[in-house]
């Protein structure tokens, strides 16, 4: 299904099988459009609201594990959360003196692998899709998940596409080609590729980039690919809420988006049953 959404006039929209949300006031369209854009003349950040999918797991987890006692026991993890946004300290983001537009096109999609048996070189290889994708969409950047991407795949497509784009990816640090993995595609053509922050949270799960942008500003997005059991995602939510908390220079994302593995509301599934969405998780996008 495809979703789009619209802050203050200007649209932001996620492509099929990802998920994503903003901080601010939103109103929800469901049109079928692929891509979106933030415009760096509205008021405000730019940040936002997840629509999420599968929850067939749910019954799996273990109420007593470590990971959900730790969040249940701190009863007070707003007035927490509300304590550590107030002793953030907005890091050095990067400059450029390059000419960029007010507005962005940004994108998100799960391209389930990257087609490892067959050379990029070749026709039918998944990158002629995501190029032609962001070449059709006017896309500036390409959030990816399910990459299955290492340092050596990154390295053949950084030959062949060089001289359009910058491939910013984190792999799996077990099994790179077979799971996991998340990516940024950078389009020089729409923003300047070379001064770009990356900030590498949980190998294979979530990556983060400061990008600047128009009259001095900048952007800052996470890329998320969650585990697919649920026991594994609290502890992924928690690992991350962790990291805010520990290190009051790492920047707050204005857009975060990916591939979730869940949903909050039985409306955006398929299937019938129960949804539970962990306390770890309600922390996180309460803090962000």
């Amino acid at each position: 299904m495809y979703c789009s959404q619209y802050i203050n006039l200007r649209e932001f929209v996620c492509t099929s099988r990802s998920d994503y949300w903003f901080t601010d006031d939103i109103a929800v369209d469901n049109s079928p459009r692929l891509t979106g854009s933030i415009d760096a003349d509205a008021e405000g950040d730019q940040s936002g609201i997840p629509s999420d999918r599968d929850e067939s797991d749910i019954d799996h987890l273990d109420s007593n594990s470590p990971t959900t006692e730790d969040v249940s026991a701190d009863e007070d993890w707003e007035l927490v959360n509300a304590e550590i946004r107030k002793r953030h300290i907005r890091p050095q983001m990067p400059t450029s003196a390059k000419s960029t537009r007010s507005s962005l096109n940004v994108g998100s999609l799960n391209i389930a692998g990257r087609d490892i048996a067959t050379h990029m070189s070749r026709s039918n290889h998944k990158s002629k899709f995501v190029k032609r994708m962001v070449d059709e969409n006017r896309l500036g950047i390409l959030a990816m998940q399910e990459t299955h991407l290492d340092d050596c795949g990154a390295a053949d497509f950084h030959k062949i596409y060089q001289s359009w784009f910058k491939t910013i990816h984190s792999a799996h640090p077990t099994s790179p080609n077979s799971t996991a993995g998340v990516a940024f595609l950078l389009n020089g053509k729409f923003i300047d590729i070379e001064h770009v922050q990356e900030i590498e949270l949980i190998p294979g799960h979530a990556l983060m980039i400061n990008i600047p942008w128009h009259k001095g500003r900048t952007v800052t997005i996470l890329n998320i690919y969650a585990p697919s059991t649920l026991q594994e995602r609290d502890k992924m939510w928690t690992q991350l809420w962790t990291k805010w908390k520990n290190d009051t220079h790492l920047p707050f994302p204005n857009i975060v988006l990916g591939d979730w593995n869940f949903v909050e509301d039985t409306r955006d599934r398929l299937s019938v049953g129960r949804v539970f969405v962990p306390t770890s998780f309600k922390r996180l996008k309460s803090l962000l």
